[in-house]
């Protein structure tokens, strides 16, 4: 299952089309670049040749063998919030997408409150605040499954170059939760590499039989659980090889935060923009 994060909605895709630059895409002045390392480059997608990758990985994984949504003629999975959140991706040298995943800001609806709403039983989203996001659409190329980064501070796959890149998103926007919908047994992977995702709720079954689950991460719980756990992880995930990466900010995650609930000093909005709009 390293192949696929998120599960993919159960209702019947919208009809294709290909999404406008939308404020969540960040400006055109924006460095795309996430991460630089060993020859690959993690960054936001924005040309038409990137999304289209993009588009038709995602139909492999979860249209044709997953079969999460249904199969497209166009060989593209697009959806309705594709108008309204920022797809970053795996590049190698030759520009060839060998992973992705998709970034819902607060501001925008996220799939845990609609088409999951029902694995949250219930319980209602927790906490939904400025500096909160949604991953969704987490997927790897199945021929890139097995590469590895080597770095002076380990060995690592793919999988985890995906997750360094949200970490550095995440940073950027100012970001200290993360939610998600993962299968349990990503769950316990994700556990294993040192990412202390919470369950918000009991694991359930899905109608195509898969068991999912409602997960939160706290990003500044992972950088406290792994400075003595695993530190070389941590290490990989706040310092890149080349120097001429441009440094992200580091505050709001570095900064010592309260822990997430109603004493946030982000309070969620009442309203959230819907997608495209």
């Amino acid at each position: 299952m390293q192949g696929a994060l998120v599960l993919a909605s159960l209702e019947p895709s919208p009809e294709i089309r290909r999404p406008p630059h939308h404020p969540g895409a960040g400006t055109q002045g924006e460095d795309p670049v996430l991460v630089r390392e060993a020859g690959l480059r993690l960054e936001r997608l924005r040309s038409p040749a990137e999304l289209d990758q993009a588009f038709r990985l995602r139909h492999r994984l979860f249209a044709e063998t997953l079969h999460w949504v249904p199969e497209h003629p166009s060989g593209l999975e697009i959806d309705e919030y594709d108008s309204c959140t920022e797809l970053i991706g795996i590049l190698d040298a030759q520009r060839r997408l060998l992973g992705l995943v998709r970034m819902h800001e607060s501001s925008v609806p996220f799939m845990i409150e609609r088409e999951f709403a029902t694995v949250l039983g219930s319980n209602a989203i927790p906490f939904k605040a400025r500096d909160t996001a949604e991953i969704t659409r987490f997927g790897l190329d199945p021929q890139a499954r097995a590469q590895k980064v080597w770095t002076r501070h380990g060995c690592f796959d793919l999988f985890t170059l995906l997750l360094k890149g949200i970490y550095r998103w995440s940073v950027g926007h100012g970001v200290r939760t993360v939610f998600a919908v993962v299968d349990h047994r990503v769950f316990r992977l994700l556990h294993l590499r040192g990412f202390p995702f919470e369950a918000l709720a009991e694991p359930k079954v899905m109608p195509d039989g898969v068991v999912a689950l409602a997960i939160r991460l706290d990003w500044a719980r992972f950088q406290e659980e792994n400075q003595a756990r695993r530190p070389g992880l941590l290490a990989w995930f706040e310092q890149d090889r080349d120097a001429e990466v441009r440094a992200v900010p580091a505050g709001p995650v570095s900064a010592p935060w309260p822990p997430p609930g109603a004493d946030s000093p982000h309070p969620a909005s009442a309203e959230y923009s819907r997608c495209g709009s």
